[in-house]
């Protein structure tokens, strides 16, 4: 199966060698040289990006289940509220190269808005940089003008790889105002402790359920209004993978 996405990869960019096409999907060379050669277990964002790219998105958790079946349930549970998105829209590496530029990054996440966007609204937040982030995008034709609205040219609700999660986690962070606090506009929290594999298990399932009632909010057409809003939450271990095995030993 990852076989077929690569020669899916292969027959969409024919011109294309191995490492333009690595290139194309935001993976490195050596990296998409093993995946070919099948050397050993890919890492989960890695197929994300080869799966997503050959656009065969459909047998994600299977491709993955087969790798590793714990590895098939955890991409499924890890990616279950996002997937529940009516009209998705799965980056592919190069869009994603796009969305690397954080004002351009910006100036998408207004336009995807129900309402699109405008100049106006543009350089309230991005200033100046917000006119010449939509023209890269205009030009790209991935939004286009309508009745002086920025919007999608392909409607829909984007699915980022986990790379370009991490990228504009401060992003959006820039965009937390403290002069908001106390008038029910923004909430922040920091919690830190030592967990055992359970307790680790517990703060995950809490941050999904979280997700899922802000999708409920956010996706409900009672809420939409004029203010562009935004809603990020994640969590993790300080330590590296080796380190958590042993602490679960």
């Amino acid at each position: 199966m990852l076989n077929k996405c690569i020669g899916d990869l292969r027959d969409k960019y024919p011109r294309f060698n191995d490492g333009q096409i690595a290139d194309k999907v935001n993976i490195s060379r050596p990296t998409f040289n093993r995946l070919v050669k099948m050397q050993k277990t890919p890492r989960l964002d890695n197929i994300l990006k080869v799966v997503l790219g050959s656009g065969n998105q459909k047998i994600l958790g299977e491709i993955v289940g087969l790798f590793d079946e714990h590895l098939g349930h955890s991409i499924k549970t890890t990616l279950s509220v996002a997937l529940e998105e009516s009209d998705k829209i799965f980056t592919h590496g190069e869009l994603e190269t796009i969305l690397d530029d954080r004002d351009v990054f910006i100036s998408y996440i207004l336009a995807c808005n129900v309402t699109g966007t405008t100049k106006i609204q543009l350089v309230e937040v991005l200033g100046k940089k917000g006119l010449s982030a939509i023209n890269t995008l205009l030009k790209k034709n991935i939004v286009k003008e309508e009745d002086n609205r920025y919007i999608l040219v392909e409607r829909g609700t984007i699915i980022r790889s986990f790379d370009s999660v991490k990228r504009h986690i401060n992003t959006y962070s820039k965009f937390y105002n403290p002069e908001h606090v106390g008038k029910e506009r923004n909430y922040v929290h920091s919690l830190t402790e030592s967990l055992n594999s359970e307790g680790i298990k517990k703060v995950q399932a809490a941050h999904r359920k979280l997700h899922q009632e802000l999708q409920q909010i956010y996706r409900n057409s009672e809420n939409h209004g004029s203010m562009p809003s935004f809603s990020v939450a994640f969590c993790d271990t300080f330590t590296n993978d080796k380190l958590y095995k042993e602490d679960m030993q």
